[in-house]
């Protein structure tokens, strides 16, 4: 049964929980961070493609999907089950990995290949290799399982616009996401884009963000106490990787490509979540890891909750978080202490999935409660969607 208390209990109750459970205390926070930040004279890459793709017509896609299934199909396919960091990016591998399409309001939509710089690939595998390295001391193999819900519901007005309760934005497509830099915010591609075609229009795309409305008013209308309960901004331009847009894989989707990122019109004015490197070793098992999501869809309440990373691969971790569908999209992240600031940070390192199914390299199918990790190729592709380089994040 979830737990329905306020949110100023949260850190005494999870104190609480960690101590007690399983007899031995739990990674509260994490204890060895790895700082990943591209080498700056690497940072500006050269277009090599810049290619008008077919507009987004509504009336086509429609009737080439009359019929049909709009349910997503995922696969985890070689690079996303490695379990360790022991292959090499090459050159052409990045620059595959790292080619998007950009769609804007009036249904234009772009295809942008970049020219990758070895250096930036050198320092990757180099990065990958250091931080394996390190983290392999940290990681625990005991799994970690809550054996009840960890959700809080955030219900104190006040605490709906601090942060870190500030970054999590609900979608107009039902999803949850959250805010990674003053204009953008980051959630599952498939919130967006069904492998098909665009759900929405980028004209009619809006990101939600919670007021502080103390009281409402018994004889408002429920549908418009949601709308006001957040103030909505529209989407100015969404960037998506091509390889989930350009899908090519028998309609199997790739697990490890859900990822996207929405330019809004203007800012919030909130404070946001940077975004980290979830690398195994940044983020073993055993890690504590959080989000707050809209669990509950044409609802505004905001749920936050807590878990352990039970398992995973290079390009995901499992973990037992609890969520409900509208939940997917959600910013996962960790608290690290800032030595520098003399006090604790937040950095996203990943994106929940949920529950889902998926097709492994053995054709067979899986179930896991997953989250995709931000991992060192994805980390640069979202650095340069917000800010134009490759170099001008540290994760």
């Amino acid at each position: 049964m979830m737990v329905n208390m306020n949110v100023v209990c949260v850190a005494f109750v999870t104190s609480v929980v960690v101590l007690c459970c399983h007899g031995e205390p739990l990674q509260l926070a994490v204890e060895k961070w790895h700082n990943f930040q591209l080498p700056k004279d690497a940072g500006f890459p050269a277009v090599i493609e810049n290619t008008l793709l077919e507009e987004d017509n509504e009336e086509s896609t429609e009737a080439e999907d009359e019929g049909e299934n709009d349910e997503i199909s995922l696969y985890c396919g070689e690079e996303c089950e490695e379990s360790e960091a022991s292959r090499n990016y090459t050159v052409q591998d990045a620059e595959d990995t790292l080619a998007f399409e950009t769609v804007y309001p009036n249904g234009t939509r772009t295809l942008t290949r970049l020219r990758v710089q070895e250096q930036l690939v050198e320092y990757i595998n180099e990065w990958r290799r250091g931080a394996g390295r390190q983290g392999d001391g940290k990681v625990r193999r005991r799994r970690a399982v809550f054996d009840f819900d960890t959700r809080f519901e955030v219900n104190i007005a006040k605490y709906l616009t601090t942060y870190p309760f500030s970054a999590a934005v609900k979608l107009s497509t039902g999803c949850t996401g959250v805010l990674i830099s003053p204009q953008h915010v980051m959630t599952a591609a498939h919130c967006l884009h069904n492998g098909k075609r665009y759900i929405v229009k980028v004209k009619d795309l809006k990101a939600g963000f919670r007021r502080e409305r103390k009281t409402i008013p018994q004889a408002e209308d429920p549908r418009e106490a949601y709308e006001r309960s957040f103030i909505w901004i529209r989407a100015d331009k969404v960037y998506l990787p091509y390889d989930w847009t350009n899908n090519k894989k028998n309609n199997l989707l790739p697990l490890d490509k859900d990822y996207a990122v929405i330019m809004l019109k203007r800012s919030p004015e909130r404070e946001h979540l940077e975004v980290g490197m979830g690398d195994t070793g940044n983020v073993p098992v055993g890690t504590m890891v959080h989000f707050s999501s809209f669990d509950i869809a044409d609802q505004p309440k905001l749920f936050y909750r807590f878990c352990t990373v039970t398992d995973g691969t290079q390009e995901l971790f499992y973990q037992q978080c609890d969520g409900e569908p509208p939940s997917i999209g959600a910013g996962v992240y960790v608290r690290q202490w800032d030595p520098e600031g003399g006090g604790w940070s937040r950095k996203v390192i990943g994106l929940f999935g949920g529950l889902t199914s998926f097709v492994n390299t053995l054709g067979l199918k899986e179930e896991q409660n997953f989250a995709m990790r931000i991992t060192p190729l994805k980390f640069a592709q979202i650095c340069f969607w917000v800010t134009g380089e490759y170099g001008d994040c540290k994760g």
